[in-house]
């Protein structure tokens, strides 16, 4: 096979685009070195020259996942306008949840594949992070006094777990056993009642 010509740091993209098409309908499995050196019209040995293994190219492929991820809940989170800034800030979190939960519902496959265990870590930080994002949400929250103080440091933890939770079961449920828009409101309401400063001890 004859490789195209590609200038340099092209190709390492190039691989990782054809790496999101294929796990977008197979998920972290069909993510094959062969195959994407195929669809990139260059030799099969052409990617070693930029991922040191299958396992470094798959790395990069989630990390482009979860970059995908954040950007719909930065998205989401942005088209919040309120002006009361409590308000604002509790429905820019569950814009945030509502993003996680549709994306991981729309793009089983990506979903999948950003959370694959991967047994070597990425070359630079994710950004934007999926992480980061829900923790900048929780801080403004707690600066506002509306987090409970003894939740304020694992608040992150708690949500996330919520709505990742959600994410499999709605994954993983047979057509028409849970309706999901119905357990994805349950449980943001739910999660905003367990964070609430004004609670019941």
């Amino acid at each position: 096979m004859s490789e195209r010509p590609y200038h340099h740091g092209d190709l390492t993209q190039a691989l990782i685009s054809h790496g999101l098409d294929a796990a977008r309908t197979g998920g972290p499995a069909a993510i094959s070195v062969r195959e994407l050196a195929k669809a990139a019209g260059v030799s099969a040995t052409a990617p070693y020259r930029h991922f040191d293994s299958l396992e470094h190219l798959v790395a990069a492929v989630a990390q482009q996942a979860r970059e995908l991820l954040a950007t719909r809940m930065l998205t989401a989170m942005d088209a919040v306008d309120l002006a009361d800034p409590r308000e604002r800030a509790w429905t820019r979190l569950s814009a945030c949840g509502r993003a996680y939960v549709e994306f991981a519902l729309a793009e089983p496959g990506w979903f999948a594949t950003a959370f694959h265990s991967c047994q070597v870590a990425p070359t630079r930080p994710d950004s934007p992070d999926p992480w980061t994002l829900l923790s900048q949400t929780l801080d403004e929250l707690d600066q506002l006094g509306e987090v409970h103080p003894a939740l304020a440091d694992s608040a992150t933890t708690i949500a996330w777990a919520a709505v990742h939770g959600l994410s499999g079961i709605l994954a993983g449920t047979q057509p028409g056993s849970l309706e999901a828009e119905a357990a994805l409101r349950d449980v943001l309401t739910g999660v905003q009642r367990a964070l609430r400063a004004e609670r019941r001890d």
